[in-house]
């Protein structure tokens, strides 16, 4: 807004000769710090979707999410549904085929388990009886 201000009362003074070399710098100021580092991270972000491997999670641009069951070099596999499990829900995962432009990114697992914390919370009240049972107050 402050550069907007001191356009108006150049150009108010007829002050026309400042109006070009403001607006160059302006330009160059919104190009290198948010065109120029916006260009690199889309790049960084297309070329790691590109180098997709077989077991991968990615999501795609229209946010499906599912495991790379195979990968060619314009096309992706990808399996969803009920990967992991068994059951009668285990059988209903389905494989589609997506170009490699549509992936969005990767994806952490949704199904892996976390690791066990180290927290007291986490583990199973002491056994204060040497014989494995739980003392009961009388």
């Amino acid at each position: 807004m402050p550069i907007a201000i001191f356009l108006a009362a150049a150009a108010k003074s007829g002050g026309s000769s400042l109006f070009l070399p403001i607006m160059i710098a302006v330009f160059g100021l919104v190009y290198f710090l948010y065109i120029r580092p916006r260009q690199a991270k889309m790049r960084a972000e297309r070329d790691n979707a590109k180098q997709v491997e077989a077991g991968e999670w990615v999501r795609t641009i229209g946010g499906l999410e599912g495991q790379v069951v195979d990968v060619s070099p314009s096309h992706v596999v990808i399996r969803t549904g009920h990967i992991h499990g068994e059951g009668p829900d285990a059988a209903s995962s389905t494989n589609l085929t997506f170009s490699k432009q549509a992936i969005a990114g990767k994806v952490d697992d949704p199904y892996a388990v976390p690791a066990p914390s180290s927290e007291s919370g986490d583990r199973p009240p002491e056994v204060e009886g040497g014989d494995g049972t739980p003392e009961v107050e009388s």
